[in-house]
């Protein structure tokens, strides 16, 4: 797919956001999302790009959503009725399902990225289950169906979590122009003791011994904290992820 300098190249009065989203044309780039005022377009122009971007409507899930923070799981099987039943008994935060993407609750419980590839991992070989998953991102409510877009292309693409797209961004000037990770990098840089386990672990190369004693703290107590954030963030603090987390923060 097209990438925003590519695209911006061909519409100079592509737009990286807008004010006016009801006026412009909106469009999943490979990288980012990006807007053209539908005014500035011939119809010749409109038909071209409805047919290389068809719209992609947005599920009825996010509909009348409480405020809070989600995430969606999304899955591709032809077990998903069974696939569901024990989604269902081993994922108490699941908040509501359509079709073959679900919506989880963020609580202090939820499962972290690790968890649920080892989850999904026994799910295939217990019950002989094929299928792939990709694990979305915690998001405001109202943010959803502009994560929705882009997550979904990201699965599509055979990606299983952020983690392992975000290795594609790093180098692109244009990181923070994806939802996905400007959110991440929002939240995480408003996270002072996160900031400073991520820093020390990407200083340590993921040592976490090496870590704990820059930190001045037990092993086991970062052991403990980063589960807490791998949970609260659904991201992964292993050797690559503490080299993107690190990265997206420097940005």
């Amino acid at each position: 797919m097209i990438t925003y300098e590519q695209f911006k190249k061909i519409f100079p009065q592509t737009m990286e956001t807008s004010d006016e989203e009801s006026k412009c044309l909106k469009l999943q780039l490979a990288d980012s999302l990006a807007y053209l005022d539908t005014n500035t377009l011939s119809t010749r122009e409109r038909e071209l790009l409805a047919t290389i971007f068809p719209s992609k409507p947005a599920p009825d899930i996010f509909s009348n959503l409480p405020l809070g923070y989600y995430r969606i799981l999304y899955f591709k099987t032809d077990n998903i009725n069974e696939l569901s039943e024990i989604l269902r008994s081993l994922v108490p935060d699941i908040f509501r399902q359509e079709k073959n993407i679900y919506l989880e609750e963020y609580t202090a419980e939820n499962l972290s990225v690790s968890e649920y590839e080892e989850i999904f991992e026994a799910i295939k070989n217990d019950f002989g289950l094929d299928f792939t998953y990709y694990i979305g991102n915690f998001s405001q409510s109202t943010e959803l169906p502009d994560i929705y877009l882009q997550e979904s292309e990201i699965f599509e693409k055979g990606y299983e979590n952020i983690q392992d797209f975000a290795l594609t961004l790093l180098r692109n000037p244009l990181i923070e122009n994806n939802l996905i990770m400007a959110n991440l990098d929002f939240r995480l840089s408003q996270d002072g003791d996160t900031k400073e386990i991520i820093s020390a672990l990407y200083q340590s190369k993921a040592n976490q011994n090496q870590a704990a004693k820059s930190l001045f703290i037990h092993r086991n107590t970062l052991l403990q904290k980063i589960k807490k954030i791998e949970r609260k963030y659904g991201i992964k603090l292993d050797a690559t992820g503490v080299v993107i987390y690190q990265a997206l923060l420097n940005n």
